[in-house]
């Protein structure tokens, strides 16, 4: 918000006191006022000449923004800052034929309005673009830009993990490349300690020591001080802007966009003919050119954000549990331990893990029918497919093998067994029933009944009590039924007898 200016009576008695400090011996009880200065002041002409010399520079152009003229007045800390234009080179501007302002990046608009005159009295002359004309077209480095857009604008104040990422990114884009050089803020170059970074607003302009570098990293949003932007609008426009004011916006967005062209141009491509250049800009910041925009995760997975490690993580179990499951559906509770990430933070971001598990259990299928692209489908299309499926050679072998683990220990086969040891859902071992069904006639067919006739007496061995052991002949049944964790069952009688 602007600051209000005081009316005129309240501007003149400002004008008085400050009168009084600069000319004491004009007004009545001087002597008394002078008791309270430094002891360094023994005279009042002392007094009076040191304070016209720290006065004279400030005080005039301050009552004269005050009253109205162009200008702008910030305080900062306890510091008063007055910006106000340099009459004198305007005056001598004006007063010369001609003037020449070079400037690649600059602002005719600005300087109109620095210099009070019209857009007709400049004659702006650039540089033909060789993309839009190519009578001009030079014969040029091959530049490429890629943009790292999503570590934020990395101004001079940036959190702890911003610049942890942002060093994984400059390291990894160091260790690829031979010639590399890095420009940063002066105050990050002190902190990490690169003592061979270039900085923002020093290097970053009209210096070629970077014409031999093959590969220039921009590492931050190079921002000037926006209360140093308000007080040059103010001058150049004749108003203060708020943080609303459209052109105040644009006017920054000129000043950063300058500053970011300066700086790949240190790189003079116009001058190193078919090499092969790059630029990587760190920022999360809108340019006015082309560039490939990218993930820190892309260059360097030590640049990941803390989402980005947890799928990969993730992903990465659901993926083995897959492999090793022959395509069975892991549950949560199973990625937990395989990923070992607590069950709780699995089960938290259960949406998330869920929609990993389709893409991965997608990609699987369409790996084990051969496809040649996973094509997208809905949780419904993939359980469709799933159940179609269900016959699938590996899914009953999973199974078979389940049932016999299960077997082994003693259990009973149950869906909540099955689905421990699978390591999938029990909604998972009810919607693969066919396949389940599969795997027990198979392992039926792999273990045959014994080979006697039904009614045949045979000298069986049956448990007793106290750990004795009976022997007496039966008459034993056809096989009734297969049992997984029993086996055979038979109807076992003793002979002349009904009992069993």
């Amino acid at each position: 918000m602007a600051p209000k200016l005081p009316d005129r009576s309240e501007l003149a008695e400002i004008i008085e006191n400050l009168d009084k400090a600069i000319n004491p011996s004009k007004y009545t009880g001087v002597d008394k006022e002078l008791n309270f200065l430094d002891e360094e002041f023994e005279t009042e002409e002392e007094y009076t000449s040191r304070a016209s010399e720290l006065t004279k520079d400030w005080l005039i152009p301050a009552l004269q923004i005050l009253s109205g003229e162009t200008g702008h007045l910030t305080v900062n800390y306890g510091v008063l800052t007055i910006t106000r234009v340099n009459q004198e080179l305007v005056k001598i501007a004006h007063s010369s034929a001609k003037n020449i302002f070079m400037d690649a990046t600059g602002d005719v608009e600005f300087l109109r309005a620095i210099l009070g005159v019209s857009m007709d009295e400049i004659d702006h002359v650039a540089q033909e673009d060789p993309d839009t004309n190519k009578l001009f077209a030079v014969e040029k480095a091959d530049l490429s830009i890629t943009q790292v857009c999503d570590l934020g604008r990395l101004g001079q104040r940036r959190g702890g993990n911003q610049q942890k990422r942002a060093n994984a990114v400059i390291d990894a884009i160091k260790q690829q490349s031979k010639s590399v050089a890095t420009i940063r803020f002066k105050k990050v170059t002190k902190e990490q300690n690169d003592r061979f970074a270039y900085r923002w607003y020093v290097e970053s302009r009209a210096t070629n020591d970077l014409e031999t570098v093959n590969t220039l990293i921009l590492e931050g949003t190079p921002t000037p001080n926006l209360e140093q932007l308000r007080s040059e609008f103010a001058c150049a426009y004749g108003r203060v802007p708020d943080n609303d004011d459209e052109a105040f916006r644009l006017f920054i967005d000129h000043q950063i966009l300058a500053e970011i062209h300066q700086s790949i141009g240190r790189l003079r491509t116009s001058r190193r003919k078919g090499q092969q250049l790059q630029v990587f800009y760190l920022g999360d910041y809108p340019l006015d050119f082309p560039a490939k925009q990218v993930k820190a995760s892309e260059i360097t997975r030590e640049a990941s954000t803390n989402d980005e490690s947890f799928d990969r993580e993730i992903s990465a179990a659901i993926e083995r549990l897959l492999k090793r499951n022959n395509g069975v559906k892991p549950s949560l509770r199973a990625i937990a331990k395989e990923s070992g990430k607590p069950t709780s933070t699995v089960i938290f971001h259960s949406k998330k893990c869920n929609q990993l598990i389709k893409s991965a259990l997608h990609t699987y299928i369409c790996k084990f029918d051969q496809c040649s692209e996973a094509k997208p489908q809905s949780q419904r299309g993939i359980q469709k497919h799933c159940n179609q499926e269900c016959n699938r050679p590996d899914l009953v072998a999973s199974f078979k093998k389940a049932v016999v683990a299960i077997w082994e220990k003693g259990g009973n086969i149950t869906k909540v067994q099955l689905a421990r040891e699978l390591g999938c859902s029990r909604k998972h071992v009810s919607e693969n029933r066919e396949a389940l069904q599969l795997a027990v006639e198979e392992l039926e067919a792999e273990s045959p009944p014994p080979k006697f006739e039904a009614n045949e007496e045979a000298d069986c061995c049956l448990e007793g009590g106290d750990g004795q052991f009976d022997h007496y002949p039966v008459v034993i049944s056809k096989p009734l039924h297969w049992i997984p964790s029993q086996g055979w069952l038979y109807l076992v009688c003793k002979v002349g007898t009904t009992e069993m």
